[in-house]
């Protein structure tokens, strides 16, 4: 074991190993924590914690009575939402860097972050939220449509609904007492990946994004960089006051933004996590010959990160697309070869054979995604260019069962 110390990872799941494997390489000892004992990741650590990453306290208290021939010097993860939380408490126990508490808190609440950040200027759809039925008899007459319904904690493209009349929305909400939803801006996606640190917004990847046509609008193809390089200097200036305004620091960042046919650009979605979607792991290494998770290890340790070199009118782009459910509920059978004699940079399968599905696990619904480099004149005709072809059954309702990968 190295002397330089030890990072905890919060997780030890497939998702994780891209950042595992960046800390071993990096001659850091690992502190594996998860709730599965068959994690993939724990193969890679020198130190396992089996507990739920939702539990910071029982964590510091089991980590508290581990003997240690080295200091713990990060804390980091590849999770997502409450997990972040967690982070942040044990960061300021070990007192190493990550942003604090009280900051990663305030991008818990959608609500009420995107308020705040309105109040700073930034572009944001117009937003209703109700506590109960009298407030949501109240804002009735101030809804705009078509209307997009989400969770205030959500993630993932799990429980969103859309609405294009009242009496729709009324009918949906007849036992909902509270709730979120916000104006549908239509245009087209950008997903925007960075880090912050010294209080100032790096920029990783802008990338094009689209998704299905319906709710709940599953993400089924990503595209490095993005062919909109007019947006990224206001883009890079909004992440800039979105971090001035929150106070965000030392921490990866991903924001979601939808520009409509004016050119106006609306905030979506930001948070302070490195975001899925193998961005990360595939797209931007491919790309640009960025190394992210050498410089998300940087980060958490305190070191200075490097950015990439983006070219923005590159001879070909890397396009990632996913396999979706032909049907809201399904099961998989499995996967065959593409009449298309096509090879991937990068290829996973995302589900197991044989596994009910349905679209209310959001993005968790799809079965496989794949990569190409795809020459920037034929973007058009080849985005959404797939190797494999998935086999699916009709499912009885009754059979349903969640499956998570």
């Amino acid at each position: 074991m190295s002397k330089k110390g030890y990072i905890i990872s919060l997780g030890a799941g497939k998702n994780q190993v891209p950042f595992l494997e960046k800390i071993s390489e990096m001659g850091y000892g690992i502190i594996a924590v998860d709730i599965n004992p068959n994690a993939i990741g724990f193969g890679l650590a020198e130190i396992r914690i089996q507990n739920s990453i939702l539990e910071p306290e029982k964590i510091y208290l089991l980590l508290l009575k581990t003997v240690l021939d080295a200091p713990i010097v990060g804390v980091g993860l590849r999770s997502f939402g409450k997990a972040v939380k967690t982070a942040a408490f044990l960061a300021e126990k070990f007192r190493v860097t990550h942003p604090k508490l009280e900051i990663i808190e305030k991008f818990q609440n959608k609500f009420q972050l995107k308020k705040e950040l309105e109040q700073n200027k930034i572009l944001i759809p117009k937003q209703f939220h109700w506590k109960n039925i009298s407030e949501r008899t109240k804002i009735t007459k101030e809804l705009t449509f078509p209307l997009i319904q989400k969770p205030i904690d959500g993630d993932g493209k799990k429980g969103i609904k859309i609405f294009h009349s009242l009496s729709e929305w009324k009918k949906s909400n007849e036992k909902n007492k509270s709730g979120y939803a916000e104006e549908y801006i239509q245009g087209k996606e950008i997903t925007v990946l960075g880090f912050v640190q010294g209080k100032k917004f790096h920029l990783v990847s802008i990338s094009d994004k689209i998704t299905t046509e319906s709710p709940p609008f599953l993400e089924k193809t990503h595209i490095v960089p993005s062919t909109s390089r007019e947006l990224a200097g206001e883009v890079i200036l909004i992440c800039n006051e979105i971090i001035k305004a929150t106070g965000l620091d030392d921490s990866p960042f991903v924001a979601e933004f939808k520009v409509n046919q004016r050119g106006d650009i609306y905030l979506i979605e930001c948070v302070p996590e490195i975001g899925g979607e193998f961005l990360a792991d595939a797209l931007i290494p491919n790309q640009f010959k960025y190394d992210y998770f050498f410089n998300y290890v940087k980060l958490i340790l305190g070191k200075k990160i490097s950015r990439p070199k983006i070219d923005w009118k590159p001879k070909t782009y890397s396009v990632l697309n996913f396999i979706i459910p032909n049907q809201p509920k399904t099961r998989f059978i499995g996967l065959k070869k593409s009449k298309k004699e096509v090879k991937p940079f990068f290829s996973v399968e995302l589900q197991k054979t044989g596994a009910s599905i349905s679209f209310d696990m959001g993005n968790l619904c799809r079965v496989y995604a794949s990569a190409f480099d795809v020459n920037a004149l034929d973007l058009e005709i080849d985005k959404e260019i797939i190797d494999k072809e998935a086999i699916f059954e009709e499912l009885d309702e009754n059979e349903l069962e969640s499956s998570l990968y």
